[in-house]
């Protein structure tokens, strides 16, 4: 860690303003992959990477199953489960499913938001954004070369 990234107050990579701690994409995985692995082995939780939605079965307001294609082996499937996530960046299933829904930033005259656009603009749309809360007053994050490390190189102890 450089000087200048210990001296922060919060420590930030990115300086993202919308969070005190912003960080690559592949530190985010690297954690998902880590809370999700025993679901995984167990056999509780199937999760399916380079697929992408294609059709949607519905009765009224519930999904029903979901087409997908394989991106990778060219090959489509139908899911169907009690529940479905959409995690794709911008909603890639809500249009198949006929879900009403608004992308982009809605007109002031549609909402009443005095800071919204005269005009509504549907393509602009935030980047794909991951909140979460972490509790940092009694954590400190630490390196040691004498202890395992978590996915991203650090490891958190108490004081």
């Amino acid at each position: 860690m450089t000087p200048e990234a210990r001296a922060q107050r919060h420590f930030n990579p990115g300086n993202g303003w919308v969070s005190h701690l912003c960080h690559e994409p592949r530190v985010s995985l690297a954690v998902l992959q880590d809370i999700l692995a025993p679901h995984l082995s167990a056999g509780r939780l199937r999760l399916l990477t380079d697929h992408k939605p294609i059709a949607a079965e519905t009765d009224r307001d519930v999904v029903r199953a979901v087409s997908v294609q394989d991106l990778r082996r060219n090959e489509q499937r139908v899911l169907t489960a009690p529940r479905f996530i959409d995690a794709t960046e911008l909603g890639d299933l809500l249009p198949l499913t006929g879900t009403e829904f608004v992308t982009g930033a809605e007109a002031q005259k549609e909402t009443g938001e005095p800071h919204a656009p005269a005009e509504a603009q549907p393509g602009n749309q935030q980047a794909f954004t991951c909140c979460s809360r972490w509790i940092t007053s009694t954590a400190r994050i630490t390196r040691s070369r004498n202890r395992p490390s978590t996915p991203f190189g650090a490891s958190t102890s108490r004081r």
